[in-house]
Parts: structure tokens; C-alpha cells; sequence
């Protein structure tokens, strides 16, 4: 069901309504509802789950870029690093805090350690290469926004 077909249902429950500010009402609401309750609520629903995060490290930086979606960790899942010489080559990294894993791992290697800071996956060792990685987070939901009828019209 796409967010204008919602939008008819509930217009006909209503008794067929027809009233545009009626409509955009609605729309709002729904809005509403979705960065706050389910996007904002310490708990998220499954469907919010992501793993298609397709990041890469650079060779001599500690930072990746946190997805443009991101809103939070799923439960105990994280990040991993695809190495193609082991049978199953996602290797999960470890989650440390920051300061601990920066002093620890002053040197350049394949990456085993993460932590978030601002806007950023940090990861020591200092990657020594570009590694893919598959992370898993809490992803942000296409935004029920905007006119009714218009062509982004989300299902």
C-alpha cells in the first residue's frame, strides 16, 4: 500500500471526505508518527534494520562515514570487514570505546576495532588498505512527506 492509498482509506473513513487541508492533515500526521515514534523511540521496528551500508575504508584514514540513514545500532550487530582469503570472509570487528582503541592501536593494519564519533565510523588499527565493509544499523525510513499525487509517492 503506497502513503496516498493510506491517505484515500482513511479519507473514505472519514466519510469520503474530499477536503485537500483534510488530506494534507493526515499527511502531517503520518509524518508525525514516523520520526517520532517509530524513528524516534529507543525501540525501532525490524524493517528498519539495514545492512546495506556498501562503505569502504581509505588506506591511512581512521574515519569512514556513517550512512546517510543512520539513526542507531542494531542490538549487539555491528560493523564488519570482508576479507576474501577466509572461507567466511565477514569478519566481525570489535566495539571498544574510542579513547581506549585510539591508544591501543596507534599503527597501521587491517582494522579489528570501531567506535562512532560524531558523524563517523572510527576503527583501529589505521586501515592499511581499502577493506569493504557490512554494517548493521537502524536505518532511517523513506520520509512520508510531500504532496499527494506527486511522484515520490512511498509505498
Amino acid at each position: 500500500m503506497t502513503r496516498d492509498e493510506a491517505v484515500d482509506m482513511m479519507m473514505k473513513r472519514l466519510g469520503n471526505q474530499t477536503d485537500e487541508s483534510l488530506r494534507n492533515d493526515i499527511i502531517a500526521e503520518m509524518v508525525h508518527a514516523q520520526e517520532t515514534i517509530l524513528e524516534g523511540d529507543t525501540f525501532s521496528p525490524w524493517f528498519l534494520v539495514s545492512e546495506e551500508s556498501t562503505n569502504s575504508t581509505t588506506a591511512g584514514d581512521e574515519r569512514v562515514p556513517l550512512p546517510v540513514d543512520f539513526l542507531g545500532l542494531w542490538g549487539e550487530l555491528g560493523l564488519y570487514r570482508y576479507d576474501a582469503s577466509l572461507d567466511d570472509p565477514y569478519v566481525e570487528m570489535g566495539r571498544d570505546d574510542w579513547v581506549d582503541i585510539k591508544t591501543a592501536f596507534n599503527y597501521s593494519d587491517k582494522p579489528k576495532y570501531w567506535d562512532i564519533g560524531g558523524s563517523y565510523l572510527l576503527m583501529r588499527p589505521v586501515a592499511d588498505a581499502v577493506y569493504p565493509l557490512r554494517f548493521w544499523y537502524i536505518s532511517r525510513a523513506a520520509s512520508l512527506a510531500g504532496v499527494y499525487g506527486d511522484e515520490a509517492n512511498i509505498e
